[in-house]
């Protein structure tokens, strides 16, 4: 019998000792780490978040029509880029074909004096 308080006690003490430092390093972790939210409450966090480049503009028709514009002045932009490197082409051609009109005319006029 007094072998089996004595396991008792010491359980019960060894069970105490456990609950005792669980608390101390829970209360020490508390301090340390804080309270952590489970959401972000900052203002930003609390904006909608577009769910496509338009998102903003369907509410605000002077913003679709802005936007619009500059999607028209990126288009027309790169379609003159297109067009000028197409016209420095050309003209680099019309050289070309001029110089060799010019060496044919000489050629021409080479075959006349001999012949």
């Amino acid at each position: 019998m007094l072998l089996l308080a004595n396991t008792l006690v010491a359980s019960i003490m060894f069970a105490a000792g456990c609950a005792l430092l669980t608390s101390i390093l829970l209360r020490r972790s508390y301090r340390y780490f804080g309270r952590r939210r489970r959401y972000d409450d900052s203002p930003i966090a609390r904006q909608p978040r577009p769910t496509s480049q338009w998102s903003g503009a369907y509410s605000d028709s002077s913003a679709m029509i802005e936007r619009q514009k500059v999607e028209l002045h990126d288009a027309g932009r790169e379609l003159r880029a297109q067009l000028d490197n197409k016209i420095v082409v050309l003209q680099e051609l019309c050289a070309r074909s001029q110089q060799q009109i010019d060496r044919m005319e000489e050629l021409l006029r080479e075959l006349d004096s001999r012949g």
